[in-house]
């Protein structure tokens, strides 16, 4: 009887490969967001522009709390709290795209750049119509570099993947498969990110 391929390592493992997968492909995503918007001075980063999305929303009240607490930091504290939202979210990615339903991971970095993209023109600076690009090169940048190192954990054994709804497939762990590919695709992609 065939059983569909079971995760190297094990679950927890598994889980602390995709919180790091998914932390790398955000810094991955945020850097080629970064250089793409420093191409023109119309852009912005796009974690500014949902910052600047965020205070044009919330009530006076919200901003007012937030300065009373925060005083003159109250734009770091802003920008510390879209960078913790932005880890958590990444993390979830990650530990999903390790699991079988790995495109769903794809999809939270699209709407992640869709959100970026978004705020680009809604913001209350002007901005082109092309201001999307960085949102868009960042979220692409994330979902490849996911998909990369999905690659590098778990494998591909004898061209099927293993993460397939409904597709049985033999328990072989790659002969080529240790944890030195993950390690190396995933520092190699930290350091260039940096």
């Amino acid at each position: 009887m065939l059983q569909r391929a079971s995760h190297p390592g094990g679950r927890l493992a598994t889980a602390a490969a995709g919180v790091a997968a998914g932390l790398i492909a955000a810094g991955a995503g945020l850097a080629v967001a970064e250089l793409a918007a420093a191409f023109s001075e119309r852009l912005q980063s796009p974690v500014l522009d949902v910052g600047d999305k965020v205070v044009d929303s919330v009530p006076t009240w919200v901003k007012d709390q937030a300065i009373e607490w925060f005083g003159q930091n109250d734009k770091r504290a802003l920008l510390i709290g879209i960078a913790t939202l932005l880890a958590a979210y990444a993390a979830a990615l990650g530990v999903v795209a390790m699991g079988r339903r790995w495109w769903l991971a794809v999809g939270g970095a699209g709407v992640f750049a869709v959100i970026g993209a978004y705020a680009s023109q809604a913001s209350r600076r002007p901005a082109p119509w092309w201001a999307v690009f960085p949102s868009i090169a960042g979220g692409a940048a994330a979902a490849a570099v996911l998909v990369g190192l999905r690659w590098a954990r778990l494998g591909v054994p004898h061209g099927s993947d293993p993460g397939a709804p409904d597709e049985p497939v033999a328990p072989v762990e790659p002969a080529w498969f240790d944890r030195r590919r993950f390690l190396v695709a995933g520092a190699a992609t930290a350091t260039g990110a940096a």
